[in-house]
């Protein structure tokens, strides 16, 4: 289903990023120093969304002088595609981990915050977002990302030796998995990583499908 209609996305956009920016104020607060929540990947990609959402708004509302009917302006697709890859991403391994793993750990702010990652973007993806193709060249060049937060994860702890983010063995690593002395380094860093790639090709060929599917369609609503 794809809505073309411009007032309906805005709305949604308009409380989506101001719910978005709620609920990551009141987790960042919730996990300490500012530094240490910004350790972490769903946090870095939560103020990613956050703009794109205000952004989307704002495209949306000047859109609006072409009329109530019709598709709604949106953000350059071959980046917002891998940021809804990397939203869901975040939201699913949080509720894996924390609840499966570490129940002590489960807050009410990170069980909102990664519930709107999981759900915002998806649903803005699928009801309002104008299908662009995606090359799977353009999607696995959002791996970047990925590398780098990588990079800056191992290094940290070299760069700034006294700097723990937890108490404990792994309190260097935002991610426990992330510790190459953890017995599933290899499986969770070098797995999760080409598992990643592999899914953002795979959602950029699915995307071009919806490309095709909505196109000189009748308008929903």
């Amino acid at each position: 289903m794809q809505i073309r209609n411009r007032l309906i996305p805005l709305i949604y956009r308009m409380a989506a990023s101001a719910g978005t920016l709620v609920a990551l104020i009141f987790y960042v607060t919730a996990l300490g120093p500012a530094w240490r929540a910004l350790s972490l990947c769903s946090v870095q990609i939560g103020y990613a969304l956050a703009v794109v959402l205000v952004f989307e708004t704002i495209f949306n509302a000047i859109d609006m002088r072409h009329g109530i009917r019709g598709m709604a302006a949106g953000f350059y697709m071959p980046f917002k595609l891998p940021l809804v890859v990397f939203c869901m991403a975040a939201g699913l391994l949080y509720f894996i981990d924390t609840i499966v793993f570490y129940p002590i750990e489960f807050g009410a702010q990170g069980l909102i915050y990664h519930a709107v990652l999981l759900l915002v973007p998806l649903i803005d993806y699928l009801l309002f977002d104008e299908k662009g193709t995606v090359k799977w060249y353009q999607a696995l060049s959002a791996m970047l990302y990925p590398t780098l937060y990588l990079a800056f994860v191992w290094a940290r702890p070299i760069i700034w030796p006294d700097a723990e983010l937890y108490n404990g063995s792994s309190g260097m690593y935002p991610y426990i998995i992330l510790n190459p002395r953890n017995d599933f380094f290899l499986l969770g860093s070098v797995g999760g990583f080409l598992a990643l790639a592999a899914i953002l090709v795979g959602v950029s060929f699915l995307n071009d499908v919806l490309a095709g599917k909505y196109r000189n369609r009748e308008p929903l609503i």
